[in-house]
């Protein structure tokens, strides 16, 4: 639990520390993809990606595209599954959903160490608004 609650905290500082430094991010349609991992459980990663979008909502800083709409709009255009598209194919996604920015983040355990990377994608230029990695002791 204290690492669950490290993660989120370091989270949505280097997601608030880069809003704050792109005016243009704050006012964007952002779409939040569930937390890639293969150190832990699905259920665990998902209920952390729902954690971390009520915080984001809290801030008033975005607007979020619910999930259901971009699960629907990737079927619709025949893209595949959310948790089974590649970073291109969120591009894809991001941008048949109407999305301005995505947000991609990955947390992975490595011995006693947990590294989370944290991006965030303007959806029609594919270039980086803004990305950050945090290392966690595990102990």
């Amino acid at each position: 639990m204290k690492t669950q609650l490290a993660f989120l905290f370091l989270a949505m500082a280097a997601l608030l520390a880069g809003a704050q430094d792109s005016p243009a991010v704050a006012k964007a349609q952002i779409i939040i993809f569930d937390i890639a991992t293969s150190s832990y459980d699905p259920g665990k990663a998902r209920l952390l990606t729902d954690v971390r979008r009520a915080e984001i909502i809290k801030t008033k800083l975005f607007s979020i595209i619910e999930k259901g709409v971009v699960q629907e709009t990737s079927a619709a255009n025949k893209l595949p599954p959310l948790d089974k598209a590649d970073e291109s194919e969120l591009l894809q996604i991001g941008r048949a959903a109407h999305g301005d920015k995505i947000l991609i983040c990955s947390v992975e355990k490595f011995e006693k160490m947990i590294a989370i990377s944290i991006r965030i994608v303007d959806v029609k230029t594919a270039l980086l608004d803004y990305t950050d990695n945090v290392f966690l002791s595990d102990e």
